[in-house]
């Protein structure tokens, strides 16, 4: 693999690290009052694993907002309860974000030349995995939670070759990628939207998500030299993102 271009990138801002410290500071006071409001809640119909779908949007803050616009993709998640009511789980998230993509048309081959036309197909993409409590009201019609993670975030390149009437790809390979360490922080409620033996909830959440210091592609960053040669010209930089989650939340 090519060495990474490391360009010169600009001192994190001091909004960035007081978002930091006031993240760090509001979580745990959260965690504290849901704990304390949660005592109320006997009737809780917890202690059943719960589990949910959502669209997810990223937006990058930071350095990383100096190099990628957005990133939108799918997210799940399940909580395992680990008390009676419910109040107390352990949380399993998983996420794929893309930030960019390129098609472009071109010839099979040298061999075949232009007589077989192909779609280039590179694909910037944020995989996201994290494990962390939560901690949640699960009685009532609105039930708001709190949670922390860690986990790894898998920024990845890829390029595939479909034919240009159809939509599966037939060869692909991984131009460039990284894995870091990722952690955060976030909240969201679920509002009841029925109950029956499945009940079903509207899960609106966030989370700060701090991925370190990794090296990635962007839209452009791969160049098809004249001679049939790839060069590359990565960026290194911080990779944290605020990401806002739209779903369903199912069971508990």
């Amino acid at each position: 693999m090519p060495a990474p271009v490391t360009p010169s990138l600009p001192v994190p801002s001091r909004a960035r690290a007081r978002i930091r410290r006031l993240s760090a500071a509001a979580a745990p006071a959260m965690l504290v009052a849901l704990a304390s409001v949660a005592g109320v809640s006997g009737q809780a119909n917890g202690g059943t694993l719960r589990g949910g779908v959502a669209g997810i949007y990223g937006a990058p803050v930071g350095e990383f907002a100096d190099f990628v616009e957005r990133g939108y993709g799918l997210g799940v998640h399940a909580v395992l309860p680990l008390d009676p009511a419910g109040i107390v789980g352990l949380r399993a998230d998983g996420g794929f974000l893309v930030y960019g993509h390129e098609r472009q048309r071109d010839c099979l081959s040298r061999t075949v030349g232009c007589r077989i036309l192909v779609d280039v197909n590179t694909t910037n993409s944020i995989a996201l995995a994290g494990l962390g409590p939560e901690l949640s009201i699960p009685a009532g019609p609105f039930r708001p939670y709190v949670n922390v993670r860690a986990g790894l975030a898998y920024i990845a390149t890829t390029s595939a070759i479909e034919g240009t009437r159809s939509d599966r790809d037939f060869a692909n390979t991984t131009n460039w990628d990284d894995l870091v360490f990722s952690w955060g922080a976030g909240g969201g409620f679920a509002i009841r939207l029925g109950s029956g033996r499945t009940p079903v909830a509207l899960d609106l959440g966030v989370t700060w998500l701090d991925n370190g210091e990794a090296s990635y592609l962007r839209e452009g960053d791969i160049i098809d030299e004249p001679d049939g040669d790839v060069r590359f010209t990565p960026v290194r930089s911080d990779t944290d993102l605020v990401v806002f989650r739209l779903g369903l939340a199912f069971g508990g």
